[in-house]
């Protein structure tokens, strides 16, 4: 069964855009509709299609789903909360019919011959012509009246089909299948009083052992949730921290770039195992360093983070705009670590020149195809990959000590360019909520591809269970990533043992006994809530 889709500008002809199987299908369709909207083009022609015989409509509980999963999408990408807004939203909004092999017939006969009651048993009716008893195959009429017809159709068959949409953000354009796994599991409500006292307890002493100003920590899971903002967003002022604040994630970004790399890969565009050579010019070993060796860490390409001249051309103008390729010079100014495959470093130039693959080959710049291919299908509408250093409102003051003479300064509005690919995009605790889950189980993958993903190599100075794979991390079973830059650090993993998501973000990367403070956090935490898997970072 494939779920198929078409955009259409007024009433001239029909651009076909593709099908697609399953779970992907619903990101891919989230994807080619937010470029079309993007286009100006704002109908929907969607639709399902399978082996059936010519005149019999597919309509199976199975397909339903699909249906209503991806009229979810298209209603989410124009910004319409629900359904039960009633019919002025079906304007410019979704025109949908059931497809089949050969024939079209539009979905007010669909209603109105087979009825609600067939859609709801997910019987498999055949629609008939009552004029000559026997299937029909006639197409759907596009005249003005046709169309005014079929939008209060629609109106009807939405509320039927789609009233699970809801008015939750996190459930939607194509998240739907993002959040089945995971939202589904997830309790509705607090955890139990005890749980949480010890969180509190826990979370309040790193606070003042690691002199965090504010942190956001969210957990979500079959027993409960807990959500908790502390400490304060503005050292200044004292204005408390809240948990609707944005924040920049950092090398959570990285997740981003890589699932865009592994997107293509499936479309057959790239390889894993081509060499970064043959996309990117002037590599030093370009022809032996595969895009899978960049993925995991494992090139030998020095980090430009790590070069001198890149810090002390950082911190004497924090709000300059570098270039990818300036990221680069930095780097390729030193000699390679060690050779491609041979050992492992965390390394922000692998994933700028990911990023760089990304846009030749994607054919848009990173944070167009990062928006349009992740975020859209997601729902993730409060994370976005600035090209400037602009900050969402509201957004706590970020204290950094990454300064020329050690001092503490703010770098709240400092200019993020220097991370690029590897850690300039900004979000927020839900989005974040959202992405940990669909990260560490591959929603806008495909299993094949997400088992690439996984497959972790360890980490020197970590545990042996622990390790990482191709921009993806497991520490004690706990999936995802972590993100530092000056100012601000992030964590966002998933627990699929325990169904468990835990999002930390905290406005300051100065270190606590050599470590991130966010770390410490984690650490913490998950000595309470998951005994037997600790989030350890650096400890063997």
């Amino acid at each position: 069964m494939q779920v198929v889709w078409s955009w259409r500008k007024g009433s001239r002809s029909i651009e076909h855009i593709g099908s697609a199987h399953d779970n992907v299908a619903l990101a891919a369709l989230k994807t080619a509709a937010a470029e079309r909207l993007a286009a100006g083009q704002t109908e929907l022609d969607l639709g399902l299609s399978g082996g059936v015989e010519p005149g019999t409509l597919p309509i199976m509980s199975s397909q339903i789903t699909h249906l209503w999963e991806g009229l979810c999408a298209a209603y989410r990408i124009l910004g319409f909360e629900s359904a039960t807004k009633g019919d002025s939203v079906f304007r410019d909004l979704v025109l949908a019919r059931i497809i089949e092999p050969t024939s079209k017939i539009d979905a007010e006969r669909v209603l109105s011959e087979v009825g609600v009651d067939a859609l709801r048993s997910g019987s498999k009716p055949v629609v008939r012509d009552r004029t000559r008893g026997r299937a029909s195959r006639r197409t759907p009429r596009y005249g003005a009246e046709a169309m005014r017809r079929r939008h209060a159709t629609m109106a009807v068959a939405l509320l039927i089909l789609v009233s699970a949409c809801g008015n939750d953000s996190t459930s939607s354009p194509s998240s739907a299948t993002a959040t089945t796994n995971t939202a589904g599991t997830e309790a509705a409500h607090d955890i139990d009083a005890g749980t949480a006292q010890r969180l509190d307890a826990a979370i309040d002493q790193v606070m003042t052992a690691a002199s965090i100003p504010g942190a956001i920590i969210g957990i979500w899971g079959p027993e409960g949730r807990y959500v908790r903002a502390v400490g304060v967003a503005d050292k200044a002022t004292g204005a408390p921290m809240k948990t609707d604040v944005y924040s920049r994630i950092g090398s959570m970004t990285k997740t981003f770039t890589v699932t865009a790399i592994l997107q293509l890969a499936e479309q057959g565009k790239i390889g894993l195992d081509d060499p970064i050579g043959k996309y990117i010019d002037g590599v030093p070993n370009g022809d032996k360093i595969a895009l899978r060796e960049l993925a995991r860490m494992r090139s030998g390409l020095e980090n430009y983070a790590n070069v001198t001249e890149f810090q002390q051309a950082l911190v004497a103008d924090p709000y300059r705009n570098f270039t990818p390729q300036e990221l680069l010079g930095y780097a390729f100014a030193e000699p390679p670590v060690f050779p491609p495959g041979q050992g492992f470093q965390y390394s922000n130039t692998n994933t700028v020149l990911l990023g760089l693959v990304v846009e030749k080959v994607g054919g848009q710049k990173l944070p167009d195809y990062i928006r349009v291919h992740i975020l859209v299908p997601l729902g993730m509408d409060h994370t976005s990959f600035p090209t400037t250093n602009a900050f969402p409102e509201p957004h706590a003051q970020g204290y950094t000590t990454t300064t020329a003479s050690g001092a503490e300064t703010t770098a709240t509005d400092w200019n993020p360019s220097w991370a690029w690919a590897a850690g300039a995009m900004i979000s927020t605790l839900q989005d974040m909520h959202i992405w940990a889950p669909a990260l560490a189980t591959g929603k806008l993958l495909t299993p094949e591809m997400q088992k690439q993903r996984l497959q972790t190599l360890s980490i020197p100075g970590q545990p042996p269970r622990d390790g990482y794979g191709l921009g993806i991390f497991n520490l004690g079973g706990w999936i995802g990533h972590n993100g530092s830059v000056p100012g601000y650090e992030a964590v966002a993993v998933y627990l699929p043992e325990k169904q468990l998501t835990l999002v930390i973000l905290i406005n300051t990367d100065i270190a606590h006994q050599g470590g991130e403070p966010s770390s410490t956090l984690a650490t913490a935490i998950t000595k309470v809530i998951t005994p037997e898997h600790v989030y350890t970072v650096g400890q063997s």
